[in-house]
């Protein structure tokens, strides 16, 4: 008789993004339980990781997030992964977030804060949309695309502003002579990027002087140099790319002499210097730096700022928002540290180059249906809640309230040989598993503590105001266990975040190089978050442009997203009408961080952190709330009128903040991973761990992006999931 196959088992240690996609690749296969047994050890009581959310149930259901998150358009794996999982789950057509589309809804508004003489300026972005959507599978350009679609948007925007700055008629008879019409998308896209128009009544030159004439032939000479090369940027020399680089800074530096006069007092002027300076440096300093044939991590050695300042980009440009923008975007702070970032100090910006370009080409030229997607609840509940309910009725197992304590290898040390896991709390005899979701208004949702009458220890976590989820917790864990190889698990994909390794893989990074090293080079940082619930709409505010994701604004608060839309998925009812909330918002940025952590047994550190967050707020609220709600400040002052925020207890003033939520993410995985220079290299791929039964998962780990990000953590999931079983086949973007 032929002996039974007996499928592997898989320990997944962490129940982040990353984990849940390996998951869900495994298991997008037919029959895949024949090959694998899946459990995830998930500390605490709810999965999300880095993204994971709760309902406070005894304040409203309110939503309560470790910091803003908003998807980008360009996360193709990302969507393709939550198409699939809300087609699975098929929820009826009438309830809330039925589908992806219930649950992801556009967004093609931003708006960067320019600082000006010492004040700031509003610069408002409208991208356009597109029938595209994402997640459709759809391949991405090549790299010699983009450096295309970047020239032909440097032409539409000079085109752009000598409209604006001159006689529309006049200008269009002068350039229709000498250029072609380029494309609708991206004339669209130009006017997004300057933003609104405004005349500029201070200029009198004329455009017909035969210098307009040369700066746009300088351009086109660029463009149909550009053309004439082959479509694959393999068969191009480098003196081929040196040429172009050359004709486009023969007209960065004439346009200069034409408006360095004005760049401080012309709004329009100086943001189509920002974003001409800004785009032709990028190309240039792709070409003269080789990166289409040696790709952006060959210039991740350099600190993005300082590569820019390399290639000829001008202060302006540097310290514009623009810059400031995507360096807030990912927390781009050595020790999370933003004293001067404002005024241009560079002393701790920390990005390396090659990520950050080519996330921003990623993010402007491939996003499908509009640049971001809003989610319409939670992060928990539109992402984690579908993935948990999807994977766990294809047979998945979870085990709640799993610390994992140490990763230990075999004798020969190739093999994860035991996982010891730390049993936190012990379910009643009544329940077979721990039921983590809550029905709030039709929404399945996490919430922001345990269901203590699920627990044996219930009542005395809740006596004692346990925080399961916090590495300075005083609770002991009931029991320990030790997992073991052949026995208890075959794989391991571990999917927790970098920073709490060198506390659960001392064995690991002692007996490889590659460990140590990216342990080494890999810094993180604290994050903290604000959420304001106000009683006035965001027009009564005073904000009277669209609903928008704002950033570079002033630090260290540096970002707020109006989420309004989540007011319907709280529970207000029983709130009188004064005390109804009409909008939402969310600020976030980085916080200063601490070169070592205070040992765990120092309890109290993260409510020292977190009291020292809620004062840096209540100042910054004091100092930054005119410019953007100038209706919600104080008669005569900066500072937030307090009574406008909303608190069910009826306090007055600056007391009323303390029912508002503030967050500082301090725990080892919760801190925010920063792609700086000299780091990526050491990143390691989630296949070549260098154990034979071990998959890294997370945006810690070595992907096309490489940045801490929801897609590129996606793609290490999905390469796991490959390694393991051979799906997916293609992963959209990969090898870019």
């Amino acid at each position: 008789m032929d002996e039974v196959k007996k499928p592997k088992k898989i320990a997944v240690l962490g129940g982040g993004i990353g984990s849940l996609s390996a998951i869900f690749g495994i298991t997008s296969v037919d029959n895949w339980q024949e090959d694998y047994e899946i459990t995830v050890y998930q500390l605490g009581w709810r999965l999300g990781g880095k993204g994971a959310s709760g309902r406070n149930l005894s304040a409203n259901d309110r939503i309560e997030e470790h910091g803003l998150h908003v998807w980008a358009g360009f996360y193709d794996n990302s969507f393709g992964i939550m198409r699939k999982c809300y087609d699975e789950l098929d929820r009826p057509a009438k309830t809330p977030l039925a589908t992806w589309q219930d649950a992801f809804k556009p967004q093609s508004v931003f708006t960067l804060e320019e600082y000006v003489n010492q004040h700031w300026i509003t610069w408002n972005l409208d991208l356009p949309t597109n029938s595209e959507l994402p997640g459709n599978g759809k391949e991405l350009l090549s790299l010699w695309d983009y450096i295309q679609m970047a020239l032909e948007l440097v032409i539409d925007t000079f085109k752009h502003w000598l409209i604006n700055k001159f006689d529309c008629t006049q200008v269009l008879h002068l350039l229709d002579g000498i250029v072609n019409c380029v494309d609708s998308l991206l004339k669209d896209l130009c006017h997004g990027f300057l933003g609104e128009s405004e005349p500029d009544t201070k200029s009198s030159k004329d455009p017909f002087k035969a210098h307009f004439h040369t700066g746009f032939r300088l351009l086109l000479d660029a463009s149909d140099f550009a053309k004439s090369l082959d479509k694959d940027s393999k068969n191009h020399s480098i003196e081929h790319h040196k040429h172009l680089s050359s004709l486009l800074q023969k007209f960065l530096k004439w346009l200069w002499q034409e408006v360095k006069d004005e760049v401080d007092d012309h709004n329009i002027t100086r943001r189509m210097w920002i974003m001409l300076d800004f785009s032709i440096t990028h190309i240039c300093g792709i070409l003269e730096d080789g990166v289409l044939f040696k790709g952006f991590h060959s210039i991740d050695k350099y600190e993005w700022s300082e590569w820019m300042h390399k290639h000829g980009a001008s202060t302006i440009t540097i310290n514009s928002p623009l810059t400031r923008g995507m360096y807030s975007a990912i927390f781009g702070f050595h020790r999370g540290i933003t004293k001067g970032f404002v005024e241009g100090d560079w002393q701790y910006r920390a990005v390396a180059a090659g990520v950050i370009i080519h996330g921003m080409l990623r993010f402007v030229f491939t996003y499908k249906g509009a640049l971001f997607w809003e989610m319409q609840a939670s992060m928990g509940e539109s992402v984690f809640t579908p993935l948990y309910q999807c994977l766990k009725n294809r047979g998945v197992k979870f085990e709640f309230f799993s610390q994992v304590k140490n990763l230990a290898l075999s004798d020969d040390k190739n093999n994860i040989s035991t996982i010891t896991i730390g049993r936190q709390a012990t379910l009643k005899p009544e329940y077979r598993e721990y039921n983590p979701l809550i029905n709030i208004k039709g929404i399945d949702c996490w919430p922001s503590e345990p269901f203590y009458d699920q627990l044996q220890e219930g009542e005395l976590l809740k006596a004692k105001d346990i925080n399961l989820e916090s590495a300075w917790t005083r609770w002991q864990d009931v029991k320990e266990e030790t997992l073991k190889q052949g026995e208890d698990f075959d794989l391991v994909i571990l999917g927790i975040s970098i920073g709490a390794l060198k506390y659960i893989c001392k064995e690991l990074i002692e007996a490889k190089e590659s460990w140590q090293e990216m342990i080494e080079k890999t810094e993180t940082i604290f994050t903290l978050a604000l959420q304001l619930w106000l009683k006035p709409s965001r027009q009564a505010l005073g904000w009277h442009h669209h609903k928008t994701i704002l950033t570079a604004y002033a630090e260290p608060f540096d970002t707020w997203g109006d989420v309004s839309q989540l007011i319907d998925k709280e529970d207000w009812s029983k709130e009188h009408i004064e005390n109804y909330p009409r909008s939402i918002a969310y600020f976030c940025g980085a916080r200063e961080t601490t070169r070592e952590l205070p040992p765990f047994t120092d309890y109290d550190f993260p409510n020292r952190e977190l009291e020292k967050v809620k004062e840096i707020a209540i100042d910054w609220l004091e100092e930054n709330t005119r410019h953007i709600w100038p209706h919600a400040a104080q008669s005569g002052s900066k500072a937030l009128d307090w009574d406008l925020l909303v608190d069910p207890e009826n306090r007055e003033g600056i007391e009323r903040f303390k029912w508002q939520y503030s967050r500082v993410n301090v725990n080892p995985s919760d801190q925010y991973v920063l792609s700086v220079p000299q780091s990526t290299s050491y990143r390691l791929k989630p296949d070549e761990s260098g154990f034979d039964n071990l998959f890294i998962v997370g945006d810690w780990t070595f992907n096309a992006l490489n940045y801490g990000c929801i897609e590129g953590t996606v793609i290490t999931g999905l390469t796991a999931s490959r390694a393991i079983c051979g799906y997916p086949e293609k992963i959209i973007g990969e090898k870019i």
